[in-house]
């Protein structure tokens, strides 16, 4: 896979791999997304984007539930898009298109949307301000948008593994940006969104008491190969990055362990105008 800088979510999302759409559906699953419904506003009608869609679970949940809604789909992949669109065709759904695209350079018109829903995408990338300063471009007066993200700086185990702990946030920091989450509030605020707040919950996928489920312990191991290139790059070797996938796997299927992570919503509004 190319990490050239002339391409966004081929190159940013570096856990790409001929499996993804599959795993994102599983994921979707493991998740329970539905429950990321009550973030959405409850307009009878609007024009409404996922941006950065992958397999396109959220944007076909979006369509079913809202059938007056005009559900777009984007994502920078085309295998992506070409998987989401089957998905789509399967469920019928009339009201539910998808487009590849960069969500630095959007080919929508200014003010095209009511609502932006994005999750789990904005700390793959490298400007992640350049997708924002797109959101705004697009959304219109008063229109809402929704951010979902890991803020991975605060995933937590007990019996704590301090090597353990030290050799992941090494690979997490190589991955995503750990911290975009917490920045996020303000980096909104700096591109004029309003009404700006925060959600915090548990995780339902990277989070466990006791041994991981075998479809979390799965999700776990298919991130960590999706992203070996550079989990090799943070920890010098294959060897090493071999062994640390192994150890990790191991720690979760312990019985006497706990981990969390924390995911944040974060919610604003557009300015009255444009």
């Amino acid at each position: 896979m190319s990490f050239s800088d002339q391409t966004l979510m081929c190159s940013d999302y570096v856990l790409d791999s001929a499996n993804e759409c599959e795993r994102l559906e599983r994921q979707a699953v493991l998740d329970g997304l539905e429950r990321h419904l009550r973030h959405l506003p409850k307009y009878s009608r609007a024009s409404a984007l996922d941006a950065g869609c992958g397999s396109g679970s959220m944007a076909r949940l979006m369509a079913s539930t809202y059938p007056e809604w005009d559900v777009v789909g984007i994502d920078f992949n085309p295998n992506y898009i070409t998987c989401a669109r089957n998905q789509s065709r399967a469920a019928s759904l009339e009201n539910l298109t998808f487009e590849q695209g960069d969500l630095r350079a959007l080919r929508f018109a200014t003010a095209s949307f009511d609502v932006i829903w994005s999750r789990f995408v904005l700390y793959f990338l490298t400007k992640p301000e350049e997708a924002i300063e797109e959101f705004r471009r697009i959304i219109r007066p008063n229109g809402e948008i929704v951010i979902a993200l890991h803020n991975w700086s605060t995933m937590s185990d007990y019996p704590e593994d301090a090597d353990l702990r030290d050799r992941r946030m090494r690979v997490f920091t190589s991955i995503v940006d750990t911290q975009l989450a917490q920045k996020l509030p303000s980096i909104l605020s700096e591109y004029g969104f309003r009404d700006v707040c925060v959600e915090v919950e548990l995780d339902r996928v990277y989070s466990a008491m006791g041994a991981v489920g075998a479809g979390s312990r799965r999700n776990y191991a298919e991130v960590l190969q999706g992203g070996m290139e550079r989990t090799v790059q943070s920890l010098g070797s294959m060897a090493a990055a071999e062994k640390f996938i192994s150890d990790l796997l191991a720690y979760l299927d312990r019985p006497d362990t706990y981990t969390y992570s924390l995911l944040w919503t974060i919610k604003c509004r557009a300015p009255n105008d444009t």
